[in-house]
Formats: C-alpha cells, structure tokens, sequence
C-alpha cells in the first residue's frame, strides 16, 4: 500500500478509543480473544519491510475472525489501520513490542473489537491459551504478554547455493536517473514476486533459468533477475516512440554496495536469512559465463547492400518456384496510386522498369494475414485472414507464371462471399500439416479485439473450430504463433510457452521449457533459415512492441545463431545495415544464398527533421552471409527429378566432391513469422561427381512442399533449385471447386 493510501486511512481511522473517564475509573477497551488464537500484543511494522510479511490482504469489513481465517496456514496475524491484515510465520527486522494502548483502531468490520492502528499490529499467535490481555475496570487483572522474540538473522545466505553462484553483496537499487531524477532505475530489470517462498536459492535458480547471471533479492519477497553488467550500464529503455522523448536512461550515479547490516528484511521463504531491504538487493553473481558471443569482422561479418529501389512497402514477401518474388501490402500504405501487390524478377535487378511487375489490386486487405506456398504441382501462394470486415476471413491464392527475364499475367484470385475462413482471423498463422491439408492457428476475431482462441482446416472437413484454451490464457500477447509439423505431433511456439499437440485431437502431448534471452533487445525481428544451417535474425526494435508508433530504437546490427555451437556460445554479433526495420518489416532467403530485407511502416507520421522519426521504407536490401565473401569458388549441380517421393533416391551431379546437401522450405515472411520455414540435411553418397541425395523419409520429418535444395561444398553453397517433396496428398491442386479459380491439378 502506497504512503498517500495509508495517510488517508489514518486520517480515516485513527480515532480515539484509548480511554474513557467513568466515576473516575480509566476503562480500556478490550481487547477481543480469537478462538484458536492467542492474543500477542501490539506490535510495531518492521524497518525495512512489513512486520508480516508473507501474506496481505485489505477490505473495510475487517474482523479479527476474518483476518484470522485469510492467516489460517500461519503463525501469527495482524491487523492494521482497522482494515488490513498481515500474516507470517515470523517477524521481519525491527518489528518490535509497542504500547498496548498504541493498537487503538476498531475493526471496519465490528466496531467492539481493536484492529492495530497507524503503524501497529494487533498481532495473534495461533493456539488457545491464556495470553489474551483484557482490562475491564477497577480492580481487574491484566495477563503479561510475552514481547515477540525477533530472529538474529544470520544475514544473507551463503552456502547452499546452486553450483557456480556467490553472495556479492549488498547493492543499492532503484536508482535515480540521470534524465529525470524521478524516474528510478531498477538494477536488474525483470522482476518476480514471491510472499510465501522467497530464497536465494529459489531466486537464482529461476535467473539461471533464463540465461541471466545476476540475481537480486529485495524486501524479503522480490526477487530480480539481470545481468552483472547491469550494474554499470542501466538495462532502462524509455517507452515512448516520440523522437523527443528519453530512448533510454542512464544512472545519475551507478548503485554502490553498502554495508550487508542494512540489507535485512527476512526472506519470505526462509525467515533465518535475510533477502535485501527498501531499496537494497542482496546480491548474487555467476562466477562463470553465461553466455559466450561472438564478434566477428571483415568478410567474417557478413554485409548489408542495396539489392533495388521499392514500389510498395510490403507486409509480405515470399519467392515463388519461379525464382521471381512477390510483395503484398496492406490497404492504405505506400505509393496512393500503388496496387499494393508486386513481383520482383531478380534476374532483372539492373533495369528497373523491368525488374517490377505491378499486379492488379486484391478485393480484401491481406493487414496482419498469414500466408504459405502450397504443395500444388504450381507452388501456389496463398493468404489468409486480414483487416477487417470480409477481409478478416479472407482467402487468396496467386499461381505463379512467367520465368527469368519474362513477365507472368496471373494475378491474384478471390472470392470473399464464397471463399472464406470459418471464423474471422486478424493476426493468425498458418501451415501445411503432415496430411497435406492447411491449418489455421489463432488470432483475433477483428483488429485489436478479442482472441480467436482456436484452430480451423482447409480445405474445410465439414467440422467446426477446434478451441485451444492456452491461447485464451496467454492472451492478447501471442499473435502469430509459430507452428510447425515435428515427428510426434504439431509444435506451438506462443508468447514465451511451447507444447506439443496431438496432430488429430490437438490435446497437449508435451509442454516444453519457456524460451531464454538473446545477445540484445529485440521486438519486431525477423529470422531467416540459411543453406549452412544457421539463421539469421534481423529487423526490430530495442523497445516497444508490434503497431504503428509503438515500437522505436532500431537494432540494426544481425546476428547469426548456429545450432552446432555450444549451448550458450550460438550467437555472433555480425554486421549492421544503416536501414531501420520496424514493425512490417520482412527477411527471406533466396535462392541465391542471400538473404532480402525489406519492408517498414513503423508510424504513418515521418518527420525527416526529427531525431529517431522512421519511414515507410521502400528499399529493398540483401544480407550476404560470410559463406558468400570468402571468395571460395561456389559448387554447382545438375538434377533432373524434382518431385519427390518420401524416402526415394535421387540422382545428381555435383561440380565437386565430398559436398552436402541442404533443403530449405518454401517461407512467407511477415511480422517476424518465417511461415513454411524448415531446414533439412538429408543424407548424401558421392562416387566422384555422381551423387545420390536420400529423401527425407516420412511427411512427420518433412511436411508436403516445395523446399530449395543447396549442394554445399563446406560451409558455401550453390545456387539452389526447387524441388517438391511428398506430393499433394491433400489434393490442394483441385481446390477451391469454385468459379474464377484456376486449379493445377494433382
């Protein structure tokens, strides 16, 4: 409860009921027995904490008896101010006995019975007995309270902590900063609240957890959790996206360590240690790293470069088996005479009234869709869901044409009022199960309004909706979960939770460890798989989250994540772009082993004389990763089966020996959600040039699609080429049965 709360209610209640003069006879008011409990004393509240400290509640019915049965697991209870009750099995430092007659406050809850006072417990101790202390008149007796013994504390916990942590000491906290005195800083930013069972031990290991190497605890119950570098430089990012506001504060004085007397409020979970004070962290610290990144340079770092100027500021980007790729934008963005859908032939980069083919305009608003390339012999791309209105269960499908240097003629296709999704979706994902069919996860049922907690198929089985409780849990901050087919079911990636879903019932099979923390700040990314098995993540901002104007300070350096490092070692820090990527902003492979950057629509509100004002961003830009600036000759390959049945076979020929082969899966990007992403290392035998690739050997390892195939020669690949693995065994090809759609067939 804040200072101005507690002076209200003492000016509210502190009445006075100390005494009264009758015949001239002093009567005290009585103080009540509890049945169960002994009557303790008055008790003053603790230095640095509440005197009890595991549990509070507050409501202006309070009773004795009632605040007897909310401390029912506890040694002791206490009321305060006439309406607050505390409880504990302990006494925090510096409680101390007061004056009985200091407890003056009646119950809001029975006038006859006393409820502590400003700053003073009526405190029980659980157990019949003849402790309670009644004065009634002239001549009436008084039994002695005994006055509540406070624990030495042995100070803060040293010993038996897990392996590798240290006591560091007592550290101030909640620092002023230097922007605005009145804006405290906290040293360790991420924060957890535990009044029951607060350790040290307890605290760190829930640090450790995330990947963090510092831990803090604080008036008995808090525990944070931070970096060791956070002492020196604040982890403060301001909220606003306004250019002239504060981006991120700085100490106005980096925090001390005091003396460890003064960080002395019990732990919650462990009243014979104490857990830091007001203002005070007991400090623990790694001695080890944590983690371990790396700094590459040169060549090594890979590099940003322009690939062309844009006509649309996409939503989504994907290449097509064309080799051509395709950017849709949401309605009102962009160019007013633009049609907001695109195709770009990279084989044309050089001329660019060539290079763009505008397409026609689509009936409904792909804003916030999801989308996937489908496993139809024509790779067809398709979106889902939308803005608003019809659009909000739109359907589209485009089937790709023309080749390299030739312009297709297919446009987009749609039918609102008779191609749509069962229920309205703003915000969904989307993929191609094991069966081939294509699954529709989540959302909301309009723009940002309520959660679409639930799951749909098409082509439509003639079933409903089927509910997923924990996305009405985890609400509204999972939008655009990641999904994806693994051996034994369907994976779910939402907020910081993942589970396992049973691909016919969608019941939970497996929940899996929530997610740790990355080399920097980063909302808004945007993640591409390479040929060599690593991904790159990009785009984003320091703070804020996705919507226009709510997320600000770009990060505008990549990094490179390498699953076959060490845990803990995966991450290095590679180039920066100059380019701000924020919310609407898109990276997809290419076939060429490049990565394109595109997109940005962070505010509707550019000011190019503002500081930190970002724009619609119509350049479109490449990452080339280190395996493409090492000047090894690149490998090539020839293959002429390219449909592919599970576990078959394949014949190619390789320019060189001894190579690998990788298969990517076709992606569309938006919102940071790679859409169709996976990476795939099938097995390979060479006699010479002569080589023999292995398909992946079920749907459960390598869903129905089109995936670009790589032929590596150490870390560098080829240029790849697509091929289609696992046929169309939903028989999409023949779907929508509706006039105006053109179907491949199967």
């Amino acid at each position: 409860m804040g200072r101005s709360t507690r002076s209200a209610l003492r000016a509210l209640l502190l009445t006075s009921v100390l005494a009264t003069t009758c015949s001239g006879i002093v009567v005290e008011k009585r103080q009540s027995a509890v049945t169960g409990w002994t009557y303790y004393g008055c008790q003053t509240e603790a230095t640095n904490a509440r005197a009890l400290a595991s549990k509070a509640t507050a409501y202006d019915t309070m009773t004795l008896e009632s605040c007897a049965s909310d401390c029912a697991g506890y040694t002791y209870f206490g009321t305060e101010y006439g309406r607050e009750c505390y409880c504990g099995n302990s006494f925090s430092a510096g409680s101390t006995v007061a004056p009985k007659s200091d407890c003056s406050s009646t119950c809001g809850g029975n006038s006859k019975e006393i409820c502590g006072a400003g700053n003073r417990l009526s405190v029980y101790k659980k157990g019949a007995g003849s402790g309670t202390s009644t004065t009634t008149g002239k001549g009436a007796t008084t039994t002695p309270v005994t006055p509540p013994t406070q624990p030495a504390g042995p100070g803060p916990q040293k010993t038996g902590l897990p392996s590798g942590w240290v006591y560091s000491g007592c550290l101030q906290d909640n620092i002023p900063s230097k922007e605005d005195p009145n804006q405290r800083i906290s040293v360790f930013p991420y924060k957890v609240t535990d009044d029951n069972m607060n350790t040290a031990p307890r605290c760190i290991k829930a640090c450790q957890q995330y990947g963090f190497n510092a831990a803090g605890l604080e008036y008995g119950s808090q525990c944070y959790c931070g970096d060791i570098q956070n002492i020196k430089v604040a982890s403060a990012p301001g909220t606003s996206t306004n250019p002239a506001d504060t981006q991120f504060y700085t100490y106005a004085t980096p925090p001390q360590k005091v003396d460890d007397s003064q960080c002395n409020a019990q732990c919650s979970g462990a009243t014979n240690y104490y857990c830091g004070s007001g203002n005070l962290l007991s400090y623990y610290s790694w001695t080890a790293p944590t983690t371990k990144w790396a700094f590459p340079t040169g060549n090594n770092a890979g590099k940003y470069s322009l690939l062309i100027g844009g006509v649309t500021v996409p939503l989504i980007t994907a290449q097509m088996i064309t080799g051509k790729v395709t950017f849709v934008e949401k309605a009102g963005t962009g160019n007013p005479n633009g049609t907001g859908a695109y195709e770009l032939d990279l084989s044309q980069i050089s001329n660019f009234g060539n290079a763009w083919r505008q397409m026609t305009p689509m009936k409904t608003d792909v804003f916030c869709s999801a989308g996937l390339i489908l496993p139809d012999k024509a790779g067809r791309q398709l979106t889902v869901g939308g803005w608003n209105g019809q659009s909000l269960s739109g359907v589209r499908l485009y089937w790709p044409d023309g080749s390299a240097g030739k312009k297709g003629t297919n446009q987009w296709t749609e039918d609102p009022n008779n191609l749509q999704l069962l229920v309205p979706r703003w915000y969904p994902s989307a993929m191609i199960m094991a069966n081939g069919s294509i699954l529709v996860v989540g959302g909301e049922i309009g723009n940002n309004e309520a959660e679409q907690p639930n799951l749909e198929i098409l082509p439509k089985t003639g079933g409903g909706t089927v509910n997923l409780p924990f996305l009405s849990d985890t609400a509204p901050f999972n939008l655009y979960p990641y999904i994806m087919v693994v051996p034994t079911g369907i994976f779910i990636l939402y907020y910081n939770e993942a589970r396992i879903l049973n691909e016919k019932t969608f019941a939970t099979i497996k929940t899996l460890p929530n997610v740790p923390g990355a080399p920097s700040r980063r909302v808004m990314p945007a993640m591409a798989g390479l040929p060599d098995g690593t991904y790159l993540i990009c785009n984003g901002g320091q703070h804020g989250v996705a919507g226009f104007g709510l997320g600000g300070s770009p990060n505008l350096n990549a990094v490179i994540y390498d699953p076959t490092k060490p845990v803990n070692q995966r991450m290095s820090v590679m180039a920066n772009t100059t380019v701000a990527r924020l919310y609407h902003s898109e990276a997809i492979v290419l076939l060429d082993g490049r990565v394109m950057i595109s997109g940005s629509d962070p505010t509707g509100n550019y000011d190019p004389t503002a500081t930190g004002s970002f724009p619609e961003e119509y350049r479109v830009e490449v990452f080339s990763p280190p395996y493409l600036l090492s000047g090894a000759a690149r490998p090539t390959f020839t293959i002429t089966n390219k449909d592919w049945t599970y576990a078959s076979a394949i014949t190619f020929t390789s320019s060189v020996t001894g190579v690998k082969v990788s298969l990517l899966g076709s992606v569309s990007s938006t919102h940071g959600n790679s859409m169709g992403q996976r990476t795939l290392f099938p097995a390979v035998s060479c006699s010479g040039t002569s080589c023999t690739v292995t398909a992946p050997p079920n749907a459960h390892v390598c869903p129905p699609g089109w995936y670009m195939m790589f032929v590596l020669n150490g870390p560098t690949p080829s240029v790849g080429q697509y091929v289609r693995i696992g046929g169309d065994p939903a028989k999409l090809g023949n779907w929508p049965k509706i006039s105006g759609f053109a179907l491949p067939g199967v």
